[in-house]
């Protein structure tokens, strides 16, 4: 139902002056001769503009109420075989650069590096971040591979907390490496942290479900499961510094 409701609210919205292109409704309404092939085509142009608005959104404008962040957008700190107190698995949004983006992701590093005393963040990779896995719900390779580096992470740090962080497609992958993660590792996961949850309200599973903290903006239209990342979707990374201080009482 929810995906049906998500279809019928942004078929409208794609074909509006927002997305600037003709729409393929009135195309197909003009077309008294409009065959199932002719189907095929309106399904392309509407998956063609998601891919359009996906690739855009995933270099957002620098906000206003913070400051341009100029670290990298590639950690692979876990891979290169660091430890720390606190170790950030992170997930990046549909079509965000490296392995945790630019906007929020480096902005929420950032500020997670600035409160806490001893943190490293790794990537999820490999993972495929395109807009067929967020229409499919989250890709499962990136939801493979965070379970995976869950694992590695709880192995070769044995100390460490460990803090799952998503942003967009990335909150879809966390919500499945959730699903997939065996139980044992259940302890291990300090706290979730999302932003811009397509999946906003849905539980994980366990004591997961203890931790979790979910930025949605009123204006984002992705937490209403609405595949416009346009407005809100794009201004998180002014809700950076207050998550890293949450995870600070997690952990």
């Amino acid at each position: 139902m929810k995906a049906f409701s998500l279809l019928l609210l942004a078929v409208p919205a794609l074909a509006s002056p927002l997305v600037g292109l003709e729409s393929p409704v009135d195309n197909f309404k003009r077309d008294n001769n409009a065959t199932a092939t002719h189907t095929i085509d309106i399904s392309t142009s509407i998956y063609e503009k998601w891919d359009a608005l996906f690739s855009a959104a995933a270099s957002p404008p620098a906000s206003a109420t913070v400051e341009t962040r100029t670290s990298s957008d590639i950690r692979e700190d876990l891979n290169n075989g660091l430890c720390a107190d606190v170790i950030l698995i992170y997930a990046r949004g549909t079509y965000s650069s490296g392995n945790i983006g630019t906007g929020i992701g480096v902005a929420f590093a950032d500020a997670l590096a600035a409160a806490l005393p001893s943190v490293i963040v790794q990537g999820v990779e490999p993972y495929n971040n395109n807009i067929a896995g967020y229409l499919a719900g989250g890709d499962n390779t990136g939801a493979d591979s965070m379970v995976a580096l869950t694992e590695k992470a709880a192995s070769q740090c044995p100390n460490a907390k460990i803090v799952w962080g998503g942003y967009s497609q990335g909150c879809q992958v966390t919500h499945k490496a959730g699903a997939h993660l065996p139980s044992a590792y259940y302890p291990r996961i300090a706290g979730i942290m999302l932003f811009g949850d397509p999946d906003n309200g849905q539980a994980f599973p366990g004591s997961l479900n203890n931790h979790v903290k979910t930025y949605c903006h009123s204006d984002d239209p992705i937490c209403d499961g609405i595949p416009l990342p346009i407005a809100g979707h794009l201004t998180y990374a002014d809700n950076a510094a207050e998550a890293a201080a949450v995870v600070a009482t997690w952990v």
